[in-house]
């Protein structure tokens, strides 16, 4: 070796160590290389220097790219604003569809109170006969499946539909016959609810004008309302009979009403269909 390194030029010399200083250094990188590319998660795409070391977008389970970053863009001082909607969440219940306001309850006893029998009409019986109704509660009342009695035992059950529902303080008539009682001048606009067109003279609820007169409303076998007017009063016809204190324990007497002494609109009859009474 000494030998060697005397036949060569000193220039020579040095030329060949750096040469040789760079063949191991270059082993050892490639040693250190092989080690971390085994080390290496092979599910992590690899750094591109090229590309100043980002990494890809995750595809995905299903190939395409990140959802959740797709729709963000560079605002332009380094921020990110997200363009898209708000994920729905199907999984929420959104509860069930609005069908509007729930409807009303029946009344209980003494809410909806019988405040006026026109039993004894001068137009032609029964069809001119009518009953009124005042809703006595802070809110409607539904009549829907309540049944009207006559002092014989003859009823009338009102169907579940369509709706027939009295607003709060409000006085609505129930007719035999909307034909019959709008002949009679009562309002058409008071009229609530028909209960017996069509029927014959001697069918349905009918409102005696002796001693065995008579009418109620019930919810199934409970009274709601009541007027016990028979035998009260003796006339030739054409006045009803009204309630003077609006409560379900007056309406069990004759003091409790009185005789009708004005003629409504046009009418020949005295009584106040669908308004508050003119009890003296």
């Amino acid at each position: 070796m000494r030998s060697f390194r005397r036949a060569l030029p000193g220039r020579s010399l040095r030329v060949l160590s750096v040469l040789a200083l760079a063949a191991l250094a270059a082993c050892a990188q490639s040693v250190v290389d092989g080690s971390e590319e085994a080390d290496r998660d092979p599910t992590i795409p690899a750094l591109d220097p090229g590309k100043g070391g980002a990494l890809p977008a995750d595809p995905g389970p299903t190939g395409g790219g990140d959802a959740s970053t797709s729709t963000a863009t560079d605002s332009g001082g380094g921020g990110k604003q997200d363009t898209g909607a708000p994920p729905v969440d199907a999984s929420v219940d959104a509860g069930p569809p609005d069908t509007g306001p729930p409807a009303a309850p029946r009344p209980t006893q003494g809410e909806v109170l019988i405040s006026e029998v026109m039993y004894d009409t001068t137009g032609a019986e029964p069809d001119g006969e009518w009953i009124e109704l005042h809703n006595t509660a802070s809110s409607a009342r539904s009549l829907n499946a309540l049944t009207l009695k006559d002092a014989a035992g003859r009823t009338h059950k009102i169907p579940a539909s369509p709706a027939v529902t009295l607003g709060p303080g409000e006085y609505k008539v129930l007719v035999r016959s909307r034909t019959g009682a709008t002949t009679a001048k009562v309002p058409a606009a008071a009229v609530l609810y028909e209960y017996g067109a069509g029927l014959p003279s001697n069918a349905g609820i009918l409102l005696a004008n002796g001693a065995t007169g008579g009418v109620s409303l019930l919810d199934g076998s409970t009274e709601i309302a009541r007027a016990p007017y028979g035998g009260w009063w003796s006339q030739s016809g054409g006045s009803s009979v009204q309630l003077k204190t609006m409560t379900y324990a007056a309406s069990g007497a004759q003091t409790g009403w009185c005789l009708s002494f004005n003629t409504w609109a046009t009418g020949s009859d005295k009584g106040t269909p669908g308004a508050a009474g003119d009890c003296p």
